[in-house]
C-alpha cells in the first residue's frame, strides 16, 4: 500500500496564498484545480450541497490535495496537540537557510532545533491555511 496523496483544507480567502506557499516555497507543481460537484461529490462527502475544488501538486513522489470546499467548517482550532492528523513532514537539505526563508511571511514555532539523537535539524511551521508541516534535514546517518 502507498500513501496516495495528502489532503489539505484551505478556505477562498487563504486558497492562493496556501497553493503559492507550496508551489513556490517548497517547491511543487500544480496542476488546473477541478470542480468536484453534484451526485458524485454528494455521495463520497457524504454531505449534500457541498462542492469542491480540488487542486493536486506534486514534487517528486509526493502528492498534496488543496481543497476548497463551498462549506467550510472553520470553527475547529486545530493545534499539534488536537487528536488526528496533526502534521505532515518534510525532507529538506538546509534546516537553517528554509527556516530562514519561510519565517519571513509564515508562522515558524521556533527556529530549527537539533534532535535528541544529534541526527536531524527540525522545526514547524503553518502554511497560511493553519496546517502544521513539520521540517526535517538529516544531519549525519
Amino acid at each position: 500500500m502507498n500513501v496516495r496523496h495528502i489532503g489539505i483544507v484551505t478556505t477562498v480567502e487563504n486558497f492562493e496564498e496556501t497553493r503559492r506557499f507550496y508551489r513556490d516555497f517548497l517547491g511543487f507543481q500544480d496542476s488546473h484545480p477541478t470542480n468536484e460537484e453534484g451526485c458524485f461529490a454528494d455521495r463520497i462527502l457524504g454531505e449534500h450541497k457541498n462542492s469542491v475544488i480540488t487542486l493536486k501538486m506534486k514534487n517528486g513522489s509526493a502528492t498534496i490535495e488543496l481543497l476548497m470546499f463551498s462549506n467550510p467548517d472553520e470553527h475547529q482550532k486545530r493545534s499539534l496537540f488536537t487528536p488526528g492528523p496533526t502534521h505532515f513532514a518534510v525532507d529538506i537539505e538546509n534546516s537553517d537557510k528554509m527556516w530562514q526563508k519561510l519565517n519571513v511571511e509564515f508562522n515558524c514555532i521556533s527556529p530549527p532545533n537539533v534532535s535528541n539523537c544529534g541526527k536531524f535539524g527540525v522545526f514547524f511551521c503553518q502554511d497560511p491555511s493553519g496546517n502544521f508541516v513539520e521540517f526535517v534535514e538529516t544531519l549525519c546517518d
